[in-house]
């Protein structure tokens, strides 16, 4: 996975989300993590079942295992919309382990720079 790819394989593997259109012609690709990050957290509010949620799971780990700094920046952008939502506590529960510790990197108070100074993820 990298930067060129990420949107069209979000939309692969989680295809209950549907990012808005303009975002996608216009390749805003912040935006639609927001927005998926969103998603994550109101399917989770409506269902309460981690099962509902565990393609945008598996998808954000596997982007976190990519390498890409651009990409775990992207991930860390998303988490962090997701930790603003109630529901973060509950949905934390079925986080992966790659993911888990870049949410611990992030609550350590990393900020800034992120993408010249991403966690190691190993």
């Amino acid at each position: 996975m990298n930067t060129s790819n990420f949107l069209v394989e979000l939309t692969h593997e989680v295809p209950d989300f549907s990012p808005d259109p303009e975002y996608l012609e216009d390749g805003l690709t912040y935006p639609i993590v927001n927005d998926f990050a969103r998603y994550i957290c109101s399917t989770f509010q409506r269902t309460g079942s981690l099962d509902t949620i565990a393609p945008a799971i598996d998808f954000i780990e596997r982007a976190c295992l990519s390498g890409d700094p651009e990409i775990v920046d992207l991930i860390q952008e998303c988490l962090e919309t997701m930790d603003e939502s109630e529901q973060m506590r509950d949905i934390e529960a079925g986080l992966k382990p790659t993911t888990l510790r870049l949410l611990a990197w992030m609550r350590d108070g990393h900020q800034g720079l992120r993408i010249l100074s991403p966690p190691s993820l190993d």
